[in-house]
């Protein structure tokens, strides 16, 4: 990635491609209405923007006064390695300091890329 990319709050435009992405990563995808749904109160809805395009996003649901859950975070098969999935991931941390929150994890154990970034 030549350029850091703009982290931004999610809107309705940007559901479809979102909706895309879904079913292109995960084995289970939200649907667009959940998709919608992660956009209202609660939650904390970003994409990661290259060159107006979206390369990646994720979710979280703060909903719990001092805690946040990863819910979703995802990036575009031909741009992983880039940096983009840490560039959300730090967008979510220093939001959930700035509230003096903090971030529960889930993940697979067979999904060593995500337990790399979560540790990094």
């Amino acid at each position: 990635m030549t350029d850091a990319p703009i982290i931004r709050r999610a809107k309705e435009s940007d559901i479809l491609t979102v909706c895309r992405l879904e079913a292109l990563i995960f084995s289970s995808p939200w649907s667009r209405e959940s998709l919608r749904a992660a956009l209202s109160d609660g939650y904390v809805f970003v994409v990661a923007e290259q060159s107006g395009n979206t390369a990646g996003y994720a979710i979280l649901d703060e909903r719990v006064k001092d805690e946040a859950e990863l819910l979703r975070i995802a990036v575009s098969p031909g741009l992983r390695g880039k940096g983009y999935a840490r560039a959300l991931m730090e967008y979510l941390i220093e939001h959930e300091r700035g509230r003096g929150g903090k971030i529960m994890l889930e993940v697979r154990a067979s999904n060593e890329a995500a337990i790399n970034l979560y540790k990094s």
